[in-house]
């Protein structure tokens, strides 16, 4: 999602407890990456790069 500064991961209303307990997993792993930095400095990269041209 574009203009949250943060993590956001989605489950469906009718997700069962193994849904769930993956989302966990896949939220920690995206925290324990620092995805949301990586992805704030790829968009400042990108931004930088097409003032450049």
């Amino acid at each position: 999602m574009l203009g949250v500064r943060g993590l956001v991961i989605v489950a469906h209303g009718r997700s069962d407890a193994r849904a769930i307990s993956a989302a966990i997993r896949v939220a920690k792993s995206a925290l324990d990456q620092q995805l949301v930095a990586a992805i704030e400095a790829g968009v400042r990269a990108t931004a930088s790069a097409g003032e450049k041209a």
